[in-house]
């Protein structure tokens, strides 16, 4: 079993198990220390983020460092990754079958960090621990799994292509703060 983050981000680089490698130019297995009190869940790599292997990085991810930076989140507390880890050709939305098989790196990825508490960011993310629950029930959604603290929030690309759920976006975040800072 891998037990570092740097050996488990290279297995990540190496995968071939899903047909999402094939378009890729590289896998982005995610950023943050071992240490991350929070574990930030996206959905998938953009253009930006295949290119240099880091997610969160292109408009969405200047958003959400402002959104983290607003309310008065460290980012040395957050571990920050996808529920895939290849980008989907045209930024279509991933597969069931993508994620299902993504999934082992987000759980292994939980098992060596140990975060206090999972921020799910959009529906896809959002899924695997609030199923059956459309987004605007999911927001701001506080809850636990299996002992896990999780919390669920619009992805921050939804207040770029629908200005109106940035308040809410920013809601969550002052949230996501207060509790970071409880923990």
């Amino acid at each position: 079993m891998t037990d570092s983050l740097d050996d488990l981000a290279m297995e990540i680089r190496r995968c071939k198990q899903c047909p999402l490698h094939q378009t890729r130019r590289q896998a982005v297995p995610g950023v943050g220390p071992v240490t991350a009190d929070v574990f930030l869940l996206g959905e998938a790599p953009g253009e930006e983020e295949d290119r240099k292997g880091r997610p969160f990085i292109g408009n969405t991810g200047k958003l959400m460092g402002r959104l983290v930076q607003n309310a008065g989140i460290d980012r040395r507390r957050l571990f920050i990754s996808n529920t895939v880890r290849c980008r989907p050709p045209n930024n279509r939305d991933p597969l069931p079958d993508e994620m299902a098989t993504c999934r082992q790196w987000t759980e292994k990825q939980l098992g060596i960090i140990k975060p206090k508490m999972i921020v799910t960011l959009g529906r896809f993310a959002s899924a695997e621990y609030f199923p059956n629950l459309a987004m605007a029930e999911v927001r701001g959604c506080l809850t636990r799994s299996e002992g896990q603290l999780i919390f669920g929030s619009y992805h921050p690309a939804a207040a770029l292509h629908q200005p109106t759920l940035r308040k809410r976006i920013t809601e969550d975040f002052e949230l996501i703060g207060e509790v970071i800072r409880r923990l």
